[in-house]
């Protein structure tokens, strides 16, 4: 059985989806920065990986993968956004309105 610890328990942080392709697993959440917001942040066998830049509090809410393309579902400020491969794929509004992504499929 293997067992991750995602953070180290000094900040706030949270897991929202977990998925497993192959030998890989893959958690989709936040941890809390130092400016005191979320920042999104993508898993991959217990490695962080930063889907935001911490300028506004942001959520990881879903993952999946296809194909080796790891895509994930959240939200960015008041943008609602799909990341792929990390690095945004879409905004899906324009931000005048708060909107989040909770979940994707990809085929």
């Amino acid at each position: 059985m293997l067992l991750y610890n995602l953070t180290d328990g000094a900040k706030n942080a949270g897991a929202e989806s977990l998925y497993v392709s192959d030998t890989d697993i893959y958690v989709a959440g936040f941890e809390r920065s130092e400016n005191n917001l979320n920042v999104a942040k993508l898993w991959k066998n217990g490695e962080a990986i930063d889907l935001s830049d911490g300028q506004n509090t942001s959520t990881a809410h879903a993952v999946f993968v296809y194909e080796k393309d790891v895509y994930v579902a959240g939200k960015d400020g008041k943008k609602a956004k799909v990341w792929k491969n990390e690095k945004v794929l879409y905004e899906l509004n324009s931000g005048s309105r708060s909107a989040s992504a909770y979940g994707l499929f990809v085929k």
